[in-house]
């Protein structure tokens, strides 16, 4: 063999590396941005938000259908405040997956439901930021109210005990 058709046989196999290196590179890539994408502010222009009507700065859990087709709801846990240049700032705290109907996120009793996790991180910040919380349902929007005295969500005391006449922490291993 000479040294060119050695050489040529070299090139060859390493621009077959290099497309694989590539390929690998765009599949990691696009993992990332999928992986990644969740937390990324959103930034709208004002009146080009979604929920003009609602109050800002505030807390929201909003639920939308998973963008991939299949029977499952994704729960963004956000705060939204105005931006010091005017727009209007989306920034996602948490993200919740489950499988369900968006239709199936309203309660019989009117309210959106929320995650758990999420939900308890809500309510906390809602009670020590003193933000006003939302959680949203395509068109369903509530407005979730913390308990002045613990700070849970009103409609998770129990129905013996108003919310904050005598409520107080339960104790481990007791019920909310």
């Amino acid at each position: 063999m000479k040294a060119i058709e050695r050489l040529e046989q070299l090139l060859d196999e390493k621009d077959t590396e290099l497309e694989a290196a590539r390929a690998k590179l765009q599949e990691a890539e696009l993992k990332l941005e999928n992986d990644a994408s969740w937390y990324e502010h959103r930034e709208f222009e004002p009146g080009s938000e979604p929920n003009p009507e609602l109050p800002i700065p505030r807390l929201e859990v909003r639920w939308e259908p998973c963008d991939d087709g299949r029977y499952e709801s994704v729960a963004t846990y956000a705060l939204v405040y105005r931006h010091l240049l005017g727009h209007v700032v989306f920034v996602p705290l948490g993200v919740t997956r489950t499988t369900g109907a968006l239709t199936g996120r309203v309660r019989g009793d009117g309210l959106v439901d929320l995650p758990f996790r999420d939900g308890a991180h809500f309510a906390n910040e809602m009670h020590q930021i003193k933000l006003r919380g939302f959680a949203i349902a395509g068109d369903v929007v509530t407005e979730r109210k913390p308990c002045v005295a613990c700070g849970r969500l009103e409609d998770a005391h129990r129905m013996s005990e108003p919310a904050g006449k005598s409520c107080r922490l339960p104790k481990i291993g007791e019920p909310l």
